[in-house]
């Protein structure tokens, strides 16, 4: 890849990384993710140019775990380097999509569990 001043740019050590972890994920889902991963896949999605190794690391040893990470108030989130600003709000888009997801989910069960 080259820069504005011509010269060749090599691409980030952790480009390769969340190409890798998108395809293990592509291929069997979470399965085999340590939590950390699971975590840093999330991340990738509203962190683009930062290698979000140690973030997710961060954010698994001060929070537990995804539910614990997903829990956390706004400003704790906020408070892990290397998340910025968007990152944390995204965590709570994930969490509501989840909610929502889990809750129209059991109302359709229940809808046809009601017509049998």
């Amino acid at each position: 890849m080259k820069n504005v001043s011509g010269t060749v740019q090599k691409d980030p050590p952790y480009a390769g990384h969340r190409h890798r972890l998108r395809e293990r994920f592509e291929k069997s889902g979470l399965a085999g993710f340590a939590d950390y991963e699971v975590v840093e896949l999330l991340l990738t999605l509203a962190i683009p140019r930062s290698d979000v190794k140690q973030p997710a690391k961060e954010l698994i040893a001060r929070f537990g775990n995804l539910r614990g990470i997903l829990d956390a108030q706004l400003s704790e989130l906020r408070a892990v380097r290397g998340l910025g600003e968007v990152a944390p709000i995204a965590l709570r888009i994930i969490r509501a999509a989840a909610d929502l997801y889990l809750r129209q989910r059991a109302e359709e069960k229940g809808t046809k569990e009601k017509e049998r």
